[in-house]
């Protein structure tokens, strides 16, 4: 790299270019990484002067930098400089001279700003007009995708090409169709472009101007000329398909005021009203039917218009179009799909609602005998689910494998659904597979369970087994293995048991809680523990638990909260009988506890609003009469059921 030829240049240095050439500088050396040439320098920096010192001392007029340009094509393009331009020509400079894009200075052009100016000087000097770059682009195309109307006008009267196409088969009139050059595509249709040339995919002009912009003056002047608006790509898609699918109604409109196929047919049997219907386009929707489309067209699949909507969510108000225009509801694919399936598949509860208002058939089945039903329940759908529920679907009904609703949503463990399917009278029996065993080994919730165990389902769990009988069906398995199925029977066996013992408290209590809704909740507070229960029962499952030969968490949960209870009744039952002794003492002496002075209903009611920890430290009050400790007790602001209650504290 010659710095001191480059500095020279970049300072505009005149002076010190000459005397760099007179000390002999080779004035062709690369100045750059990038190749430039002194030559290349010049036009960058503007200095005519250094330019023509330059190509006076012999300067390389096409020398190419390391992108393949010359001098020639900086000047063409960067700048446009007609001056140099026709220095460089009268130098003998290359006029075709193609860079690493295979692009001449006509290109260069044709593209940068349009400089009309050295465009004519370049066609003058006897550019190849129809010279095709790297992908197979002329001038002509350039201009074109650029909107150059005047030097497409100068490049058309020189003799170029106007049906010249590019790699993908483009001609100059596709390019500027689908950029909405109207004056270029009326100047190429004025000099006899092909209209319905079509490119490497088939597609035409007018397919171009009606998939990538709507252009609607481009296509009423592509019309105009004669465009065959039914001509098919190599996909079988008309304009009319490509307006359709990205929703330009104004294209839409035109086309099929200009006489176009409503119903034409895709390779995949496609029509422009199925296409419209994938993007959910009403306006298109109501237009393509108002014209006469054809609501029931299938496509090679079997699937119409109302299929694509009801499978596409957020399509509701086309699908509300196509059931005011009667659609066939309940139309099936090849594979058995209605429209009411697919919205249920992807769980379009206003789409669902929408098909069953208008008659679909809720239990009609696919070719392997499922139904929506079995989709929803399968994808978790709970809204659906109901839905369907409500409108009277077959709960039981079976595919062809024999299963049902209730094992699609076992197949995902989807509780929800589990537990509204087995609500609305889903049989158990059919999911081949012993229900409640399923659910504590899956850790449902347990009203699921309890719900399993309410309905007293015959084939709900393994502890319908004798214990004889389900060690012998267990003796071939591994250690393991065995572990872990004694622990899912020593559960089932506690969950039935429980669930057996009914209500907690006496029939005389306001409390109808079961024992299975209070120990199987292991998150319940103490305050919803009960003060009252059937202490026998109590008594017979503890021993239950204590018997069973293999320890298993749930057991010591239940543990954990019948002590909780039974401490609670301990402490509760110590502050009822000092309660007692202090209103029974009428010695003159005995120390005022303030809240022994009020009720036992009314200290109840304030114990039923302590956890565990606050009735024991009230114990420990109440047998000490420590005032300290009653006052932390006032301070807590505890609401007492009852006026009479609340008058007695304030007194």
């Amino acid at each position: 790299m010659n710095f001191q030829l480059y500095k020279a240049i970049t300072d505009n240095d005149l002076a010190g270019v000459e005397m760099l050439i007179d000390a002999g500088y080779d004035i062709n050396n690369e100045l750059t990484d990038s190749g430039i040439t002194a030559l290349q320098l010049a036009i960058y920096v503007e200095d005519i002067r250094i330019l023509q010192k330059l190509l006076d001392a012999g300067a390389d007029v096409n020398q190419q930098n390391n992108y393949g340009q010359s001098a020639l094509h900086m000047a063409s393009s960067a700048r446009g400089y007609i001056d140099v331009v026709q220095k460089l020509i009268a130098a003998g400079a290359n006029i075709d001279l193609q860079d690493i894009n295979k692009q001449s200075a006509l290109h260069m052009a044709s593209s940068a700003r349009g400089y009309i100016d050295v465009v004519q000087k370049l066609i003058a000097a006897g550019a190849n007009i129809d010279l095709q770059d790297i992908n197979k682009q002329s001038a002509l195309h350039i201009a074109s995708a650029r909107g150059y109307i005047d030097v497409v006008q100068k490049l058309i009267a020189a003799g170029a090409n106007i049906d010249l196409q590019d790699i993908n088969r483009q001609s100059a009139l596709h390019i500027a169709s689908a950029r909405g050059y109207i004056d270029v595509v009326e100047t190429l249709i004025a000099a006899g472009a092909n209209i319905d040339l079509q490119g490497i995919n088939g597609q035409s002009a007018l397919h171009m101007v009606s998939s990538v912009q709507g252009y609607i003056d481009v296509v009423q002047k592509l019309i105009a000329a004669g465009a065959n608006i039914d001509l098919q790509d190599n996909d079988g898609l008309s304009a009319l398909h490509m307006a359709s699918t990205r929703g330009y109604i104004d294209v839409v409109q035109k086309l099929i005021a200009a006489g176009a196929n409503i119903n034409l047919q895709d390779n995949d049997g496609l029509s422009a009203l199925y296409m419209a219907s994938t993007i959910g386009d009403i306006d298109v929707v109501e237009t393509l039917i108002a014209a006469g489309a054809n609501i029931d067209l299938q496509d090679i699949n079997g699937q119409s218009a109302m299929h694509m909507a009801s499978g596409a969510r957020g399509c509701i108000d086309v699908v509300q179009k196509f059931i005011a225009a009667g659609a066939n509801i309940n139309l099936q694919d090849n594979d058995g799909l209605s429209a009411l399936y697919m919205a249920s598949t992807i769980g379009d509860i206003d789409v669902v609602e929408t098909l069953i208002a208008a008659g679909a058939n809720i239990d009609l089945q696919d070719n392997n005998g499922r139904s929506a039903l079995h989709m929803a329940s399968a994808r978790g759908y709970i809204d659906v689910v109901q839905t369907l529920i409500a409108a009277g679907a077959n709960i039981d009904l079976q595919d062809d494998y024999g299963l049902s609703a209730l094992c699609a949503a076992m197949s995902n463990n989807n509780q929800d659904i589990i537990y509204h399917l087995l609500h609305a009278g889903a049989d158990p029996a059919l999911t081949r597979t012993p229900i409640l065993s399923y659910a504590v080994r899956c850790g449902y919730d347990m009203k699921i369970i309890k719900l399993i165990l309410d309905k007293d389902y015959s084939n709900a769990g393994i502890f319908d087994l004798c214990e004889e009988d389900f060690y012998n069906k267990i003796s071939d398995r591994s250690d393991s293995d065995t572990v872990i199925l004694l622990e899912i029977y020593t559960k089932i066996k506690l969950v039935k048991f429980i669930h057996s013992k009914g209500k907690i408290c006496e029939s005389n209590s306001d409390d109808k809680r079961t024992f299975f809704d209070v120990l199987m909740n292991n998150d319940i507070k103490d305050q919803d523990l009960p003060s009252i229960f059937d202490k026998a029962k109590v008594d017979e499952i503890c021993t239950e638990i204590n018997n069973q030969s293999i320890d298993v968490p749930m057991a010591n949960d239940i543990i954990d909260i019948i002590d909780r209870i039974t401490d609670r009744k301990k402490q509760i039952d110590n502050i009822k009988q000092v309660h007692k002794e202090y209103q029974s003492d009428e010695s003159s002496e005995k120390d005022i506890f303030q809240i022994f002075e009020i009720n036992f209903d009314c200290i109840q009611s304030i114990l039923n609003q302590l956890s565990n920890d606050g009735i024991e430290n009230l114990n420990k009050a109440a047998l000490v009469r420590i005032d300290e400790v009653q006052d932390d007790f006032n301070n807590l602001n505890i609401q007492v059921a009852g006026q009479s209650c609340t008058n007695e504290i304030q007194q």
